[in-house]
């Protein structure tokens, strides 16, 4: 066979075993994810999409590279969590991890390397991540036509177009074989008792988009990059714009200098200042952080344009550019101080909730995203720098998370301020995930009557909790079933609290 010859069918067997590979992964995760809930599933089938990627490139001759081996740690790692942690936020986030660290995986299987990206090579690594399905369908309609031009490989296509055309008599022979013989009638009503035409439908809608996805994101990691950066050329130079953009900086400095300068006295003055306003605690803080935190986040927007405006080719800035940056990531940095302290003052009111957990945590991400990029504006470093550093942050943020534990952090911190204050909502601890029944659960054992009922009766009332004991094996849990176990021991407990 001509060498031309050999690499179409080495091409053809790969993208048809990497096809197939797909569309077994697409059959795995209807089953083990439509309609039913996230456990230890998703871990063992992001293992299997790895190992399919890993089979993929072996059938091109190519081998996964070391960078990715690495890569491959945080994807194992946090779709590992969703077997340790109950937290629904936390799972999306662990899920949202996942799913990046999964494209990282392809795009380093492709030769990319990831501290060649800047900030927008990873919003189109995302981007890109899209056109897998429609890479997906383009590629098995490619294996579908394949045949014409060997006769051999044109088994495939004969055998697809066969198992079609025989479709429509299979069901008229059935329905006429039922009803000629009551026997095969009943072993057929059997076989189609859970039958809907409509759940089959759905179903094969999400195996053909999960396997199109697959198929796209294998066929992609077997390319080969010669320019991993992902990033797009930079202006030369952005000197005719540093003095418009240090005003427009230096105007929006003043403008943050005078706001912290203003409200320094409500933040540190007490409820008497904040009530002078006409405003409740839960007013002040609550209106206060989602507005302070959005300032924040624009406010990185703005200085991220900034700064990719005013990059010049090696990446420079202008002194002045360096000196009022500088002074906005301070001010913001009083900004960020300011929303943490309102969350406090709310906290302090009215107890914690996750949701505030989350609040507190992204308010220091965003405060570490501004050191990066401030580091980067002053000591001259390029897109690809920042870009790295900022996905490590996210990164070890959403590892800080899984290890901290949302729920039992809250759990334990109403406890805390319970013993403190003697009030706590045990109705809400109740309500939480499993991660937090082993730290709330000395709440069956406290003095006050009220609280132990009331956390007890939430126990019941919590829907997760009745499902803990008949959770099936691909949602297994360790949390849950250290949670199930705890609440087996203290069932007499759970339903009527000591000395009540």
């Amino acid at each position: 066979m001509p060498i031309e010859g050999r690499e179409r069918s080495g091409t053809f067997v790969a993208d048809a075993a990497a096809a197939c590979i797909a569309i077994i992964l697409g059959l795995i995760a209807e089953y083990l994810f439509h309609g039913k809930p996230i456990g230890a599933s998703f871990p063992a089938f992001a293992v299997l999409c790895a190992a399919g990627l890993v089979l993929a490139l072996r059938l091109r001759g190519r081998s996964l590279p070391r960078s990715a081996w690495i890569v491959m740690l945080p994807l194992v790692g946090f779709s590992g969590m969703l077997a340790f942690r109950a937290n629904p936020a936390l799972a999306c986030i662990n899920v949202a991890c996942s799913f990046g660290s999964f494209l990282l995986l392809v795009s380093v299987a492709s030769g990319r390397k990831v501290r060649d990206y800047d900030l927008s090579g990873y919003a189109k690594l995302v981007a890109r991540s899209i056109a897998f399905i429609p890479s997906g369908v383009r590629t098995a309609v490619g294996l579908w036509g394949y045949g014409t031009r060997d006769a051999k490989r044109g088994r495939v296509r004969q055998f697809l177009k066969g198992a079609l055309i025989a479709l429509p008599f299979l069901l008229a022979f059935g329905a006429l074989f039922a009803s000629a013989d009551l026997a095969f009638d009943k072993f057929f009503r059997n076989l189609l008792s859970g039958f809907s035409f409509l759940r089959f439908q759905d179903a094969v809608f999400w195996v053909f988009i999960a396997a199109a996805f697959l198929l796209g994101a294998y066929v992609a990691a077997g390319k080969t990059h010669e320019d991993p950066s992902g990033a797009e050329a930079v202006p030369e130079s952005g000197s005719d714009h540093v003095l418009s953009i240090s005003t427009s900086l230096a105007l929006v400095n003043a403008l943050f200098l005078a706001f912290i300068v203003f409200q320094v006295e409500y933040l540190f003055g007490g409820a008497g200042n904040v009530g002078r306003l006409g405003l409740t605690y839960a007013t002040y803080a609550r209106r206060g952080f989602f507005e302070l935190l959005a300032v924040t986040g624009l406010s990185f927007l703005m200085l991220l344009g900034f700064e990719r405006l005013l990059s010049g080719k090696g990446g420079g800035h202008a002194k002045a550019f360096k000196a009022l940056s500088s002074v906005h990531v301070l001010l913001v940095g009083a900004v960020i101080a300011s929303a943490h302290q309102r969350l406090v003052l709310y906290e302090d009111a009215y107890g914690f909730t996750t949701p505030r957990f989350f609040a507190h945590a992204f308010v220091f991400l965003l405060g570490a995203m501004f050191l990066v990029l401030a580091a980067k504006i002053v000591l001259d470093r390029d897109g690809r720098w920042s870009a790295f550093r900022l996905l490590a942050a996210a990164a070890v943020f959403c590892a800080c998370l899984d290890v901290i534990n949302p729920d039992a952090f809250v759990a334990a911190r109403n406890l805390e301020r319970y013993r403190q204050t003697g009030k706590i909502d045990a109705t809400y601890l109740a309500g939480l995930s499993s991660d937090a029944i082993p730290t709330a659960i000395v709440l069956l054992d406290v003095k006050d009557p009220d609280v132990a009922v009331r956390y007890a009766e939430g126990l019941r009332r919590n829907p997760y909790v009745r499902a803990l004991s008949a959770r099936p094996w691909y949602a297994f849990d360790f949390s849950d079933a250290a949670a199930a176990s705890l609440l087996r021991a203290r069932a007499s407990d759970a339903a009527s609290p000591k000395g009540y």
